[in-house]
């Protein structure tokens, strides 16, 4: 089950701000960038920076950025590569981290609220 706002807005009403949401990243998943506020302009600042593109056409450029990780992953040690991204998803309508975990033939986005943990955590 992927993670959407709906399963999101439920978690923080039953458990509130201590429910963190860790979830697989639909591919086809828009990225939006941080919004920047630029100070001394009028209005209401944008919730959303710009475009970035879904999660599958960004997967590909940011896999040479990709650091190793060795982990305790299925009672076995591995050696995988990943690397994340803060960005805001429509979908959940808040800032969210991304972490792109590549194995030698497939990857696998993972979107995670709690901007705390670290990749390994995140693994």
């Amino acid at each position: 089950m992927f993670g959407n706002n709906r399963l999101f807005k439920l978690l923080r009403d039953t458990l509130g701000p201590r429910a963190h949401l860790l979830s697989r990243l639909r591919t086809n998943a828009v990225l939006y960038g941080l919004s920047v506020h630029t100070p001394g302009v009028s209005g209401r600042p944008h919730k959303y920076g710009a475009r970035l593109g879904n999660a599958a056409q960004l997967a590909a450029p940011r896999q040479e950025y990709a650091q190793s990780y060795t982990l305790k992953l299925y009672g076995r040690t591995r050696t995988v590569s990943a690397v994340d991204q803060l960005v805001i998803l429509k979908t959940l309508r808040c800032q969210v981290r991304v972490v792109w975990i590549f194995r030698k033939t497939q990857w696998l986005p993972l979107v995670i609220i709690d901007l705390t943990l670290t990749v390994a955590q995140v693994i």
